[in-house]
């Protein structure tokens, strides 16, 4: 199987079409129906011009939701890190870079 370069904008892509196909009803489990499969292969390659497979779609997905996932936790105070919503960066103070670096 061809590896994909997800780059931002098919990243972009890939995630707008998922939210479409979410607010279809096309998602009411874990992740897309056969149907919003479809949908996302198709419409992905009409905004894209190019042709992936249900596997590189699940492995994005599944990458994402990972990635999704320590970034809430760095976002966590338990963690002595913040977040500063207007520049949309992970803070930390002085005392916490000194801890881990």
């Amino acid at each position: 199987m061809e590896r994909v370069n997800w780059d931002k904008e098919s990243t972009q892509i890939f995630c707008e079409i998922c939210k479409d196909e979410c607010e279809l009803g096309n998602r009411p489990l874990g992740f897309l129906t056969t149907a919003g499969f479809h949908n996302l292969e198709e419409k992905f390659f009409s905004r894209t011009g190019r042709r992936l497979n249900k596997r590189q779609f699940k492995n994005k997905w599944d990458q994402m939701k990972k990635d999704f996932g320590q970034w809430q936790e760095l976002r966590n105070c338990a963690t002595g890190l913040g977040w500063n919503d207007r520049l949309r960066t992970i803070e930390a103070d002085d005392d916490w870079w000194t801890a881990h670096l």
